[in-house]
């Protein structure tokens, strides 16, 4: 038995009668030392208990599957979204094709078709950037119906570049006009919820870089409101800010309740209405030349 069990404590207090004095003084010591033991281990399981609710909170708490990381000097802008590689070059007759995962590419017949042109541009400041030329959406392909929704995007080259907002299931196919003139394609399935970074290998930490917003094909989301997490539509956000960070620098965009779309650009103040509901996308922005991807590590300082 522990010289700290009860019974041992018990048989002391009986005989503390006849001890001497030094006696007496050795079991008021270990019994002065026992509370402090006890409230120790209590406050250690305590916190124990904090950290593993706060963690299985945290997990539960995360709507979107994790993205997989961009690919170095593959020739591709959308890798994030397991994008395949249509052809080198549009004006050519052959056509060469690479799936990253048969399976994603595949379309059902009633699948929602993003046709998107973007434009490399030079800024004043001579720093590369991304314009919306055109974003058709239809359905199955049927370009008697398409509708154009280019007039919400800005008019201007801008970094980062546009946040191009699709649902899960959703085909993209997108052409990029490239400084020395040639042109790319590339297409990629929605299979995924999340918010996905597109990037040139070259110089997308000097400014070709954005994302793509994948909505829940169900349109439920996960935000916290006063304090809890709660699941609401993608239609009650009143706006989404994205903060992309690249280096010390924060660039933004905002996209409005009419999906309108407004560049911050750098380290930009985001700014609410009360009681609005505002989701932010905070991504890091890595050297292309980083050899384990476009990933960044940051942290807050405060909140």
């Amino acid at each position: 038995m522990s010289k700290y069990d009860n019974g041992d404590i018990n048989i002391q207090f009986k005989t503390s009668h006849i001890s001497s004095c030094n006696n007496r003084n050795d079991i008021n010591k270990k019994n002065g030392v026992l509370p402090f033991v006890v409230v120790g281990i209590a406050v250690f399981f305590v916190l124990t208990s904090i950290l593993i609710l706060t963690s299985i909170s945290m997990i539960n708490a995360q709507p979107f599957i994790p993205t997989p990381q961009a690919k170095n000097d593959d020739g591709k802008v959308f890798d994030t979204l397991l994008s395949k590689t249509i052809s080198s070059n549009v004006s050519s007759d052959t056509t060469t094709t690479t799936d990253d995962d048969n399976n994603n590419n595949k379309v059902n017949g009633n699948s929602t078709i993003h046709k998107i042109v973007l434009r490399e541009q030079l800024l004043p400041d001579g720093e590369p950037a991304y314009k919306m030329i055109e974003h058709l959406v239809s359905n199955n392909n049927n370009n008697s119906n398409n509708l154009d929704i280019t007039g919400t995007y800005s008019k201007l080259a801008t970094i980062p570049g546009p946040a191009i907002v699709i649902t899960e299931g959703d085909r993209a196919q997108i052409t990029i006009d490239h400084l020395n003139g040639s042109s790319t394609q590339e297409e990629f399935i929605a299979s995924h919820p999340g918010t996905y970074v597109y990037q040139d290998d070259r110089l997308g930490d000097r400014g070709l870089y954005g994302a793509v917003i994948v909505n829940p094909k169900d349109k439920m989301t996960e935000v916290i409101v006063d304090g809890k997490v709660r699941p609401i539509s993608v239609d009650q956000i009143d706006k989404d800010v994205l903060l992309f960070m690249v280096g010390s620098t924060f660039w933004g965009m905002e996209i409005g309740k009419n999906k309108t779309q407004v560049p911050l650009w750098t380290n930009p103040i985001p700014v609410a209405e009360e009681n609005q509901k505002v989701r932010f996308h905070v991504i890091g922005i890595g050297p292309s030349s980083n050899p384990n991807g476009h990933s960044h590590a940051f942290h807050l300082h405060a909140h």
